[in-house]
């Protein structure tokens, strides 16, 4: 091989590496949706959702479960005490306002998100 082959070579690998890269990045990005957008379509999806804390429970295995909700309706949301020991559930509060990043998993039929890093779950007033 000669140098302009290798340096054609090297230019089709490392372009088809960028465009790889770009498309990626464009799924590991959460979704945005709305409470009530969130359905069992977006299954394994990670999503990030905002509004209202609305029937927050402390299990007494450290694990929080909780409903965002807002005008439009409302989704459940699981912190496992794996991530919850570390995360910020001291600022949860009936009524208080959140944002939530997490996978879409199946419980009993129903969607709910499954937060997954501690810094996922924002406390926003």
């Amino acid at each position: 091989m000669d140098d302009r082959q290798i340096l054609g070579m090297a230019f089709t690998v490392s372009t088809a590496g960028l465009l790889l890269l770009f498309l990626v990045s464009g799924q590991l990005q959460p979704l945005f949706l709305e409470p009530s957008e969130i359905s069992l379509s977006h299954a394994g999806r990670k999503v990030s959702t905002a509004g209202e804390v609305v029937s927050l429970r402390f299990h007494e295995d450290g694990h929080v479960f909780f409903e965002v909700a807002d005008a439009s309706g409302g989704i459940k949301v699981a912190i496992f005490q794996d991530v919850a020991r570390d995360a910020d559930t001291g600022c949860l509060a009936e009524g208080r306002r959140v944002e939530v990043t997490g996978r879409v998993k199946e419980y009993r039929g129903a969607p709910e998100v499954v937060v997954q890093e501690p810094g996922d779950i924002q406390c926003t007033s």
